[in-house]
């Protein structure tokens, strides 16, 4: 059987479902020769929980995931390092874009992220190990162009979270920091003829939730596990006892006045240099939950939107991009545009003029222009 699982370190994780699943196989032997689909990583505990349900001979049989760490899920490193499963690592987009396709029963998905990378089947197609020899994406050229494409396949069991269900099924997420693809996980099940388990931290009357916080309708959920100490986040991230923090699920905004200061050290100094790059009207992807506090950010001036992705590397990537990358990227173009031939894209994307050029440096300042001493920065 072919199971999916939704979750990104405490985020969305069907811990009680995924613990009773365990707990199952160690006792009966069953289910056994899985294919574990994995969008992102859940759990964010080391040892326990996630990934770790699956890590047991006989249980796994291939994992498809779009994330591994060897802190949280030790075992199934080790046993994928030690070639006693098949496994995969694609892109966290490729996966849902996948699922969607599965979803939607279409041909498959066509894409070109990952061509020329590790993804491309021509190179090591995603497999992390000797057993794994199977391809699961081919070449193919469409239109002149290369692109990979995703053959689907069918998915048994889809297991998601909620935050409530009520009498018909119906899922809100009210309390959650994030959605993750839970309704195309969902969608992917039930076009496959397979079913569909949702844990939620309370059930409530038919008719009660308010739609606009269902995020996955009823006649797609088969069964719902009921775990009320659900918590929002792990002990680690949030402390449980003091209930949900609608700052986390977008229901309120909280002042970052009072925040807690950061010690002066390497952490705070790579964000600060990031932040240094920041300017009114940018869009910012930051993490699951920023692990820094954004005291300095001023985030009514500079929108923050969330992802699974890590604060840091983020910040510090749109760092390079800005301050390195595009400075050297615009000088080269705009001193050999003139060059170039007339039909290059090159040309035709910066402007030869000296007006052109004028104002293509003016709209884009170096990172002189922009750089600042991090130890002038507040906070």
């Amino acid at each position: 059987s072919t199971v999916a699982v939704i979750g990104t370190g405490a985020v969305l994780e069907p811990d009680l479902v995924l613990r009773a699943l365990e707990q199952r196989f160690l006792e009966t032997g069953e289910p056994r020769d899985l294919t574990v689909v994995c969008p992102m990583l859940p759990s964010d505990l080391s040892g326990t929980g996630g990934m770790n349900t699956f890590s047991h001979p006989g249980m796994l049989r291939r994992i498809i995931a779009g994330a591994y760490n060897k802190r949280r899920a030790p075992r199934l490193n080790e046993m994928i390092l030690g070639n006693e499963v098949e496994a995969y690592n694609l892109g966290m987009g490729t996966i849902l874009h996948l699922l969607r396709c599965v979803a939607g029963r279409s041909p498959g998905l066509l894409t070109d992220v990952g061509l020329g990378t590790y993804l491309d089947p021509r190179i090591e197609g995603g497999r992390l190990n000797e057993v794994t020899k199977e391809d699961l994406s081919e070449v193919i050229t469409l239109g002149g162009r290369e692109v990979l494409y995703y053959r689907p396949f069918l998915i048994d069991v889809a297991i998601i979270r909620g935050t409530a269900a009520d009498d018909k099924g119906n899922i809100s997420m009210e309390e959650e920091p994030n959605y993750l693809g839970a309704l195309t996980l969902a969608m992917a099940a039930k076009n496959s003829g397979g079913t569909v388990i949702a844990q939620v931290k309370r059930r409530v009357l038919a008719d009660s939730l308010d739609v606009r916080l269902v995020k996955v309708p009823g006649i797609l959920v088969d069964a719902i596990v009921v775990h009320p100490k659900q918590t929002q986040l792990s002990p680690q991230s949030y402390d449980a006892a003091l209930g949900p923090n609608l700052a986390f699920s977008g229901g309120l905004r909280i002042p970052y006045d009072d925040a807690r200061r950061l010690p002066l050290a390497d952490r705070k100094v790579i964000a600060r240099r990031a932040a240094q790059a920041l300017r009114r009207g940018d869009v910012v992807n930051i993490g699951v939950l920023p692990t820094i506090p954004p005291s300095w950010w001023r985030p009514t001036r500079t929108p923050f939107s969330i992802r699974p992705a890590s604060l840091i590397s983020t910040m510090v990537a749109g760092w390079i991009a800005r301050c390195w990358v595009w400075p050297r990227w615009t000088r080269r173009a705009t001193s050999t545009s003139a060059n170039l031939p007339a039909r290059s894209p090159a040309a035709a994307a910066f402007p030869t003029s000296s007006t052109g050029r004028a104002a293509l440096s003016s709209a884009r300042p170096s990172p002189r222009a922009v750089w600042r001493p991090w130890w002038r920065m507040a906070g």
